[in-house]
């Protein structure tokens, strides 16, 4: 993918002290003194970016924690984005769609589902798995809101989606389901599907946004934040076993 080449290349940059770090945060003046401090000064504002040595420095967690179209404008510059990564396009759900986005859904909510959690509870129920009723819900967003289910789409391919749909007497714009295939996850995609789904609800005249996850989803209590949202309430799920009545 084109993550590792990114890296690669940002990495590569790492030996030579006269390359600049590509962010101006991590600007960090020289200290310097003597004879030759004007000259020194100069030489420092050159190259006040300049790559640190140790693999733990502050390089690394800069590159770590940046998604790939970060790193590709810092590392190449802007204007190179558009020529080196394809770009991944935003685009109304079809219904050729289902099979692939249903797929990529279940899939994403491995761990993260109370469905999966009733499962591991009590195993599977009526003789359908979890996977089958975490299915089901993209059905729901479908016949909710079709026209609020974004795709995000890259040559051809399908890459995950979020689904939305509005409640105009509240002013509140409903996020249920967000999801991307394994290989697209950190790369700010998803929070560009979110902000897709923003645009559309302010452009409903909706007045505030919502969206749910489980507090063992470390991705999406990261994410959502981060786009803006704020915790309100934390809820706890209880699922009883009906025994028949005693005789």
């Amino acid at each position: 993918m084109f993550e590792f080449q990114f890296v690669e290349r940002a990495c590569s940059l790492w030996p030579d002290e006269s390359k600049q770090l590509p962010h101006s945060e991590l600007t960090d003046s020289a200290t310097e003194s003597g004879s030759s401090r004007s000259g020194q000064q100069q030489e420092a504002s050159e190259r006040k970016y300049a790559l640190p040595y140790e693999p733990d420095s502050r390089w690394l967690r800069w590159l770590s924690s940046r998604s790939v179209p970060d790193i590709i404008r810092n590392v190449y510059g802007t204007g190179r984005l558009e020529q080196t990564m394809p770009e991944v396009i935003m685009r109304a759900y079809q219904d050729s769609d289902r099979d692939t986005l249903t797929e990529i859904m279940v899939e994403a909510f491995e761990g993260v589902s109370i469905d999966q959690g009733i499962e591991n509870e009590f195993g599977v129920l009526n003789g359908r798995d979890w996977k089958w009723r975490k299915a089901r819900h993209f059905d729901e967003d479908v016949r909710r809101d079709r026209d609020g289910i974004i795709v995000a789409e890259l040559e051809g391919r399908v890459l995950g989606f979020v689904s939305t749909w509005m409640e105009h007497d509240t002013g509140i714009g409903h996020i249920p389901n967000i999801s991307l295939v394994p290989e697209c996850r950190g790369q700010g995609i998803g929070r560009s599907l979110i902000n897709v789904a923003l645009d559309r609800f302010r452009e409903h005249g909706l007045t505030h946004s919502k969206i749910e996850t489980l507090a063992q989803n470390p991705i999406g209590n990261h994410l959502y934040p981060s786009c803006g949202f704020h915790e309100v309430a934390r809820q706890v799920h209880f699922v009883a076993e009906l025994h028949p009545p005693e005789s």
